[in-house]
C-alpha cells in the first residue's frame, strides 16, 4: 500500500462501498471485494484501527497508540445506509 513506510498515521476515507459490479471503481466508490481485500491486508500487516478521536489525542497531546495505527472513515452516504440496514 501507499502508506507503508510513510511516517504519520494513514487515514482511509470511504464514501461508498457497492456491491454492483457495473459501477467504475474510482477515488469515492470501491467494490466489496476489494474493500475486503483491503481489510484483509491492513489486517495481515499488523495494522490497528483507532478511531478519530484516538488520533486527535495523540496529535495534541501525545498519547499512546498501538503500532501501526490506522484510522478509517466512512462517508455520511455510507453511514445512512449502513444505518438503514439497505443492502447496495
Amino acid at each position: 500500500m501507499p502508506w507503508d513506510n510513510q511516517p504519520g498515521i494513514p487515514v482511509l476515507v470511504y464514501h461508498e462501498i457497492t456491491t454492483d459490479d457495473t459501477r467504475q471503481p474510482g477515488d469515492t466508490v470501491i467494490s466489496l471485494r476489494n474493500f475486503r481485500e483491503e481489510m484483509q491486508y491492513l489486517a495481515k500487516h499488523g495494522y490497528h484501527p483507532i478511531g478519530l478521536h484516538e488520533l486527535a489525542a495523540h496529535m495534541q497531546s501525545g498519547s499512546p497508540v498501538p503500532s501501526r495505527p490506522i484510522v478509517l472513515t466512512f462517508g455520511r452516504r455510507l453511514e445512512k445506509r449502513t444505518q438503514c440496514g439497505a443492502d447496495s
